[in-house]
């Protein structure tokens, strides 16, 4: 979203404002506000009138408020699988003798370029991945 966007919006409770903070700061309001919704359930003492119903609507509410990090996990997820099979195809070819054989090299250093390039995205996807999930995993267990 970053690299896409230059402006967030935040859509909450039938209004719409500016969030002036980064994906990061989004991701940490999400897990704030499930952590609130959470304890405001905990202390509160009609909980147990209210039993399933508010337990069923704060699990519903935790999901929604969780639901652009395990969003933004499965694509990561995604490009992870898509640069994955990308670098294997071009360790093929550079595994192919017949690419050595011509005396041009443009196409070894192209592919040379492109797997070097490939192999940093898939680093800065596999990041974004396990944020994500550390994410999900942290306001899950509060």
């Amino acid at each position: 979203m970053e690299s896409v966007a230059d402006r967030l919006w935040l859509v909450d409770d039938g209004t719409i404002t500016p969030f002036d903070d980064d994906m990061d700061g989004y991701r940490n309001w999400l897990i704030e506000r499930a952590r609130k919704a959470a304890s405001e359930t905990r202390f509160d003492n009609n909980a147990e009138a209210n039993g399933k119903k508010d337990m069923r609507r704060d699990r519903a509410e935790q999901r929604r408020a969780l639901a652009p990090l395990r969003k933004e996990a499965k694509a990561a997820e995604h490009l992870l699988d898509q640069l994955g099979k990308e670098r294997a195809r071009i360790e093929a070819r550079l595994a192919d003798p017949a690419l050595y054989e011509k005396s041009d090299t443009s196409e070894l250093t192209k592919l040379n370029t492109r797997l070097a390039a490939v192999k940093l995205e898939e680093q800065a996807a596999e990041e974004r991945w396990l944020n994500a999930e550390a994410e999900i995993e942290q306001a899950n267990q509060n």
